[in-house]
């Protein structure tokens, strides 16, 4: 699956997984859930379609980081959404 075939849902993810690197948090499935207010099975299935894409990759502390081509396209979104909110 290419970067253009985000869905919306992956996209809100990225956006969530931007900001929190911008905040220097953790990169965590709580955090992500804490921050969309979603359960954490919900998150920890979306990072594995994130990750299955090829967006993220999980590290052995199940942190997860960012791929080249996943920040590219999280950067992209906020850059976006930021234009929008102007």
């Amino acid at each position: 699956m290419s970067q253009e075939h985000a869905t919306v849902a992956e996209e809100e993810y990225l956006q969530i997984i931007y900001w929190l690197q911008e905040a220097g948090l953790p990169i965590t499935g709580a955090n992500i859930a804490r921050a969309m207010q979603v359960s954490a099975p919900t998150v920890h299935e979306m990072i594995g379609r994130l990750e299955a894409d090829g967006y993220v990759t999980r590290a052995a502390d199940k942190s997860l980081e960012f791929t080249e081509s996943g920040k590219e396209h999280a950067a992209g979104i906020v850059r976006r959404h930021r234009l929008i909110e102007r």
